[in-house]
């Protein structure tokens, strides 16, 4: 990558449009599964009798452990071994994972598919910002992981509106006849059908233009020149930033994943609509949240290029504070010609957020992203989704004991991570700063 420059954005070649291409699309498959879950919330408790607190808990630790250890493996692995077949077989886990969901008949089996979609997703982050820290220009980075993290507003759009039609049609239908399985349920197909497309395509995973040959030799160079030692020292001079910056992060998936676990069900109870409906209106949401990655990340490259190196870091403090107000008419109003605009403008501040990775490749030296970008979303992971889908089904459960109360613990989780995270996007931005600045002077050295 080249440093950054005030005024012009640099180019970018054909190899690197292409990988962002790829790249995006899988992360819209990886997106797919959570959304058909989320639709069938209300189904699960009633077919399997989960609770909401079970739903959260599938949605939350359950998935995001082995997402976020295989997150700190992958990490690894990605400075050492070839990219492309990393992620293809992280594809390919992902999605039998996901079909198997419909195969399951109890808490623990369920639960264990979802460890293994988990483990199976943990490979695309670190893969994709790889890939694309090596391809973009500096200065348009920022962009470029916007519209990679858009794939996963764009899944969300495509589960919910094809999959609500589907899931729509199959309820209608009874059910779905598979080979080897015969007719299964309509909430089982769902998943079943869920988990097609990824074994399909993980395979483009090798059509990424990049050249892996002898990636091993040149991890273990990188190892050799830099050591353990120069990823402590990268961590010791940076912790405060680090610190807070990963904090942030986790919160800001806190309220991602509140909003894309709840929402679904939420319209559902408060207004009683069906698959179809519900589908539309939360894909509205996640269109908005896929204009809103763009966005952001075009507004923040933008910025940096006129002098404001902390540029991601001011656009997300005004937007989580300007987002408190949008998730309180979102999920506390019942008239949908409110709560369905102010959800739409909510999910474009809270699952817009792709651009906010940006910083961690921006700030690291080249040989450190891998096990910086594990490590850190490790920890965010770990936290953010375990905590995020499960505090309002805790709060629901536990503190109002009234199911018809999720949205004020909707609103209750987001509101309150917003202030949090705002205030630790505040602490963290001179360190990035200087951290910035220590890898320019290095990279023009």
């Amino acid at each position: 990558m080249v440093d950054f420059a005030v005024g012009e954005p640099a180019k970018i070649g054909r190899a690197a449009w292409t990988s962002l291409l790829i790249l995006t699309f899988l992360y819209v498959l990886y997106f797919i599964d959570k959304q058909i879950f989320a639709l069938l919330t209300n189904t699960l408790e009633g077919e399997l009798g989960f609770s909401d607190t079970q739903i959260g808990v599938l949605q939350g630790f359950v998935y995001a452990t082995p997402y976020s250890i295989g997150l700190l493996i992958m990490g690894i692995l990605v400075d050492r071994y070839p990219r492309r077949l990393l992620l293809a077989g992280g594809v390919l886990l992902w999605s039998l994972a996901a079909a198997a969901s419909g195969l399951a008949t109890s808490f623990q089996s369920m639960a264990l598919a979802r460890m293994f979609v988990g483990l199976g997703e943990a490979a695309m982050v670190p893969v994709g910002m790889s890939i694309l820290a090596s391809l973009f220009p500096r200065d348009r980075l920022s962009m470029a992981t916007g519209v990679f993290y858009s794939g996963t507003t764009l899944g969300g759009v495509v589960a919910l509106l094809l999959g609500g039609a589907a899931l729509g049609a199959l309820v209608r239908s009874g059910g779905m006849t598979f080979p080897f399985l015969g007719h299964v349920e309509p909430w089982r197909a769902g998943f079943l059908l869920t988990g097609l497309p990824g074994v399909a395509a993980a395979w483009l995973a090798f059509a990424i233009p990049i050249d892996d040959r002898g990636r091993t030799a040149i991890g273990a160079y990188a190892d050799k020149a830099a050591g353990r030692s120069g990823f402590v020292a990268y961590l010791r001079a940076n912790w405060r930033y680090l610190a807070c910056y990963c904090a942030a992060y986790t919160v800001m998936l806190v309220t991602a994943f509140t909003n894309i676990a709840w929402a679904a069900p939420y319209f559902g109870r408060a207004f009683h609509w069906d698959h179809e409906v519900i589908g539309a209106v939360v894909a509205t949401g996640m269109g908005f949240a896929f204009a809103g990655n763009i966005l952001w990340g075009h507004l923040s490259d933008h910025m940096v290029r006129r002098g404001r190196r902390d540029a991601v870091f001011r656009v997300f403090i005004g937007l989580v504070l300007a987002g408190i107000p949008l998730c309180a008419a979102a999920f506390l109003v019942r008239n949908p010609m409110v709560c369905v605009p102010a959800f739409a403008l909510g999910s474009m501040v809270y699952n817009g957020f792709g651009c906010l990775m940006s910083p961690l490749q921006l700030a690291a030296p080249a040989h450190l992203r891998g096990r910086l970008t594990g490590l850190f979303a490790l920890v965010s992971g770990l936290v953010g989704l375990g905590i995020g889908p499960a505090l309002a089904g805790l709060l629901t459960d536990h503190l109002f004991h009234d199911r018809n109360m999720l949205g004020s613990a909707i609103v209750i989780s987001i509101a309150g991570s917003s202030v949090i995270m705002a205030a630790l996007l505040g602490l963290a931005r001179s360190g990035y700063v200087r951290a910035l600045a220590a890898q320019n002077e290095g990279i023009a050295a």
